[in-house]
């Protein structure tokens, strides 16, 4: 008894063991798969919003192609070209394109009222037009055209000019002849203010020389321009996914300028180093943008998937249940050691008693002077599993040749006899059946075989086997077959005996009548 506690106290205790390193190596296995789905997501923010950046530039190239082919660009041809340029590629619907034209403060009044007298889509005008805020300088860089998808600040008329680092960076793009960023850029609109960037590439006189900076300078005419925010640059990604209230994301150009934080850095000011699950840091390459991309999980993204919060007590249930079962076991093998070994005995016994019995069996089968043949219904084509050695006497087959092989393999191509015909309703039907039919031997001599076939079920019912006792009958037959013969030649003889005594018979009777009839 004493030894069957220990037994069951270490059983339990091991079961738990292992229970705990289960749950603990699920929960580690679990933050793996959910770090893996992390980095994919990473992935997918950076290529989603480099592409978006890639689709900007095009668009802008595109437009300063349009620029390139033609003395000037009338405002009706700026919007079907972007109308154009929307049929083949999606571009954000906040997203704001326009052409700035380096305006001199001598020409200001009469560019204004070019655009208020411009009728090329409306034939009302734009009497409206104003270039804004008012200032004084030397030169200004008013939006000319512009498509706007969301209203903001940077309307019709919005001197670019007027923000002292967005006019370095435009003038910096101009001398350049390349593409800049600005990208701290305060984008009011119906739904309040933003963070955004602007992206510009300058617009040159045709037909100049653009070697130097000074010629880029005097060709200089103006820029084309995307405006947008960094919530429309990353809109549409899959933060449903992971619980944009555990995600954060960070844009920072150069190593340390941020210009980025989603909300939740921006509600909470900043967040505990201990909480982050885990971290990734992507450059952002597109069009050579000087942007980093940093995107962090914190703890609780892990914590909000359901498999985090059921798993552990699922897995918890299952391991107290097995220590529970296993505890059980090993508490009865134990205790019973006794009860165990009578069982044990009695089993064994059993099983030497039906062995015994198989081995006569097998002895009476094989000293059985009528072939017997035994066949499995439960496998495919109903096989031969046994023969008896006075089977393969009378077959010309070995055991080996005949086991697993369907009977018709004796009746070659005979196949159209009745006794066939008979056998297969009978096992088909599981029933018993007498049948005599032509069979052949291994050296492909034909004998006449009587054969009794019987199935032979479980105590369920199970059909498990069919019988057959196979008898050559060849030499009875033939004898058969001669005393008929003989009995049939001996008939006619008597026939032929009676019917010439019946003539005699008759010529007798007729030689005496005669006698009479002769005078004496």
């Amino acid at each position: 008894m004493k030894f069957g506690l220990i037994a069951t106290a270490l059983v339990a205790i091991i079961c738990l063991i292992t229970t705990f390193s289960v749950i603990e190596f699920a929960r580690r296995s679990l933050i793996h798969v959910h770090e893996e789905e992390f980095q994919e997501l990473s992935f997918e923010v950076m290529l989603s919003s480099e592409a978006k950046i890639v689709s900007y530039m095009h668009s802008l190239q595109g437009l300063n192609g349009l620029y390139a082919a033609s003395k000037s660009v009338e405002r009706n041809e700026f919007e079907e070209f972007l109308l154009a340029i929307g049929k083949y590629r999606r571009l954000p619907e906040s997203r704001l394109i326009f052409y700035v034209e380096s305006v001199p403060a001598s020409q200001n009044a009469e560019f204004v009222e070019s655009i208020r007298k411009d009728i090329s889509l409306d034939l009302a005008g734009i009497s409206n037009y104003a270039i804004y805020p008012a200032q004084n300088r030397t030169d200004y860089y008013p939006i000319k055209y512009v498509k706007e998808y969301n209203p903001s600040n940077f309307g019709l008329g919005f001197d670019l000019g007027s923000l002292p680092e967005v006019l370095l960076m435009m003038e910096s793009a101009r001398d350049s002849g390349d593409h800049k960023t600005y990208s701290q850029l305060l984008i009011s609109t119906d739904d309040g203010a933003q963070e955004g960037f602007l992206l510009v590439i300058p617009v040159y006189r045709n037909g100049v020389p653009l070697s130097t900076v000074e010629e880029r300078r005097n060709a200089s005419i103006g820029y084309l321009g995307v405006i947008d925010s960094y919530d429309s640059l990353f809109k549409g990604l899959n933060f449903d996914a992971i619980h944009n209230d555990s995600f954060v994301i960070e844009l920072y150009e150069g190593e340390k300028k941020v210009i980025f934080k989603n909300e939740l850095v921006w509600a909470s000011g900043s967040y505990n180093p201990d909480d982050i699950a885990y971290s990734v840091t992507l450059p952002m390459v597109a069009d050579a943008q000087n942007w980093t991309l940093v995107l962090t999980a914190v703890e609780s993204l892990v914590e909000h998937d359901p498999i985090h919060i059921y798993l552990p007590a699922a897995i918890l249930f299952v391991g107290f249940f097995i220590s529970f079962l296993f505890s059980g076991l090993i508490f009865s093998a134990t205790t019973s050691k006794a009860r165990a070994l009578h069982y044990a005995r009695q089993i064994t016994k059993e099983l030497k008693e039906q062995q015994d019995s198989l081995r006569a069996h097998e002895r009476a089968f094989s000293a059985a002077t009528s072939g017997i043949v035994i066949t499995n219904p439960n496998r495919k084509d109903n096989p031969v599993v046994y023969v008896n050695p006075a089977y393969e006497k009378v077959t010309g087959y070995s055991a080996e040749e005949v086991i697993g092989k369907n009977l018709r393999f004796l009746h070659k191509e005979d196949y159209k006899q009745e006794g066939l015909t008979v056998l297969r309703e009978a096992i088909k039907n599981k029933k018993s059946c007498e049948v005599i039919l032509k069979d052949y031997r291994k050296d492909g001599s034909m004998f006449n075989a009587s054969l009794s076939m019987a199935p032979v079920f479980e105590d369920t019912g199970k059909l498990v086997n069919f019988v057959g006792i196979l008898n050559d009958i060849t030499e009875r037959m033939n004898a058969e077959t001669q005393l008929k013969s003989r009995t049939e030649e001996l008939e006619k003889f008597q026939e032929l005996t009676v019917d010439r005594e019946i003539r005699m018979n008759e010529l007798k009777k007729q030689m005496e009548e005669l006698r009479q009839k002769v005078p004496k």
